[in-house]
């Protein structure tokens, strides 16, 4: 849909209305309406081929408090992780910033292979967003920061992704502590 903003919230409003006597079934990639509705009324359907699957996550182990939480976070800039291939959850703003930018160094085309990175607004959340992503059946991989002590991390998240890359020390620690003085 080529909306503006403004003219999709109106019509999420008038939807919502109709919704109250209605079903309604919406089909988009637009994250606006992703952001609008409760997580439990987003449905996925994938293709692979020629074979459709409909994907109906079941979010009943997640409190109140988690779907809360992670609704106000695709508020955020986040939707996006729904409509991705795979998706690549960091702590923070700097391993979000920073590795589109190595990826594209490394000519890696992140958008073409329908990767999103999300950041999960520190290492806390990675459960919360390992059930959402598991749910909606989309592979996903951690990258943490080893804090000096990497083993320990690897310990508390393994079971939080399809893979686990837990660095040393702190991400930008490392980037900082590699560039020379010259830089």
């Amino acid at each position: 849909m080529y909306l503006h903003p403004h003219a999709i919230r109106s019509l999420l409003s008038i939807l919502e209305t109709i919704s109250k006597q209605d079903q309604v079934v919406i089909s988009s990639h637009v994250g606006e309406f992703v952001n609008s509705v409760p997580l439990d009324n987003v449905i996925k359907i994938r293709r692979a081929g020629n074979t459709r699957s409909i994907i109906q996550p079941n979010l009943d182990h997640l409190v109140a408090a988690e779907k809360t939480k992670v609704q106000r976070y695709l508020l955020e800039e986040r939707s996006d992780m729904l409509f991705a291939r795979a998706v690549l959850l960091v702590e923070g703003q700097s391993e979000f910033l920073a590795i589109p930018n190595f990826a594209r160094k490394l000519n890696i085309d992140l958008n073409k292979r329908g990767i999103s990175i999300v950041f999960t607004e520190g290492n806390q959340n990675f459960s919360t967003y390992h059930h959402i992503l598991s749910a909606f059946g989309i592979p996903h991989v951690i990258l943490a920061d080893g804090d000096g002590n990497k083993s320990s991390k690897v310990e508390k998240y393994r079971d939080y992704a399809d893979h686990l890359f837990v660095l040393e020390e702190d991400f930008e620690f490392m980037i900082v502590s590699s560039l020379s003085s010259a830089r």
